[in-house]
């Protein structure tokens, strides 16, 4: 089993605490949910997706580590 970035992990966490799934935010965001693993796992960089991502689950990204913070 693969590994998420510290990313991935973030969105994760955020993920349950907001009571979504990744299949979910994947459809939200008009993606697949294989797409989002994929860059939560770090196997593609998604650099246009990842501040989506974050956006929509109300976390900032932080573009310097890629690391993702509350607002």
């Amino acid at each position: 089993m693969q590994k998420y970035t510290e990313f991935g992990f973030d969105v994760q966490v955020e993920l349950l605490k907001q009571g979504l799934t990744v299949p979910k935010l994947a459809k939200k965001l008009g993606i697949s949910s294989q797409y989002l693993l994929d860059i939560l796992k770090g196997n593609r960089p998604g650099n246009k997706q990842r501040p989506l991502i974050a956006n929509e689950l109300g976390i900032k990204e932080n573009e310097d580590d890629r690391k993702c913070h509350k607002k």
